[in-house]
C-alpha cells in the first residue's frame, strides 16, 4: 500500500530507461526530464549521449509506490497467481519485500538503484538471505 509520503520527487535515468522498457514510463504520463546528473556529486550532462534517459523530477514517490503496486496486482492477474521469472526492483529498502514475493518459486531478483533503501531495511534482506 502506498505510503502518501514522498522521500523522492522523482527517479533516476536508469529507473527511467527500465519503467520505458517495460511499457510503464506512459503511466505516468508527460514528466519533467532532466538531462542534468551527477556521479559521486560531479554533475554530468547525460545530454550528449544519443538516445540516453533523462532522469524524471516532479513525480512524487506515492505515485511510483502507486503505480507499481497497480503494475503488481495487474502481473498477478496476467501470470494466474504464479508470479513472474524476473523483477528488477530499483527501489529496494521496504520494497524488496513486495519485489520478492511478486516472484514464482523459481524466479530470480534483481536489484539495482536501491534508491529508498535504508539501513534496517538492508539488515532484512541479508538476514533473509541466511
Amino acid at each position: 500500500m502506498p505510503s502518501g509520503e514522498s522521500r523522492g520527487l522523482g527517479f533516476t535515468a536508469r529507473a527511467t530507461e527500465v519503467f520505458h522498457q517495460r511499457g510503464l514510463l506512459a503511466r505516468f504520463g508527460d514528466v519533467e526530464t532532466s538531462r542534468q546528473g551527477h556521479f559521486g556529486g560531479i554533475p554530468l550532462d547525460f545530454g550528449v549521449l544519443e538516445g540516453g534517459h533523462f532522469g524524471v523530477r516532479g513525480v512524487p514517490q506515492y505515485r511510483v509506490e502507486r503505480m507499481l503496486e497497480d503494475w503488481a496486482v495487474e502481473l498477478d492477474r496476467l501470470t494466474n497467481g504464479k508470479g513472474v521469472a524476473l523483477i528488477t526492483d530499483p527501489l529496494g529498502g521496504n520494497h524488496w519485500r513486495k519485489s520478492y514475493k511478486a516472484l514464482r518459486s523459481t524466479g530470480r531478483l534483481g536489484m539495482f538503484g536501491v534508491s529508498v533503501a535504508t539501513f534496517l531495511a538492508s539488515s532484512w534482506i541479508m538476514s533473509s538471505l541466511r
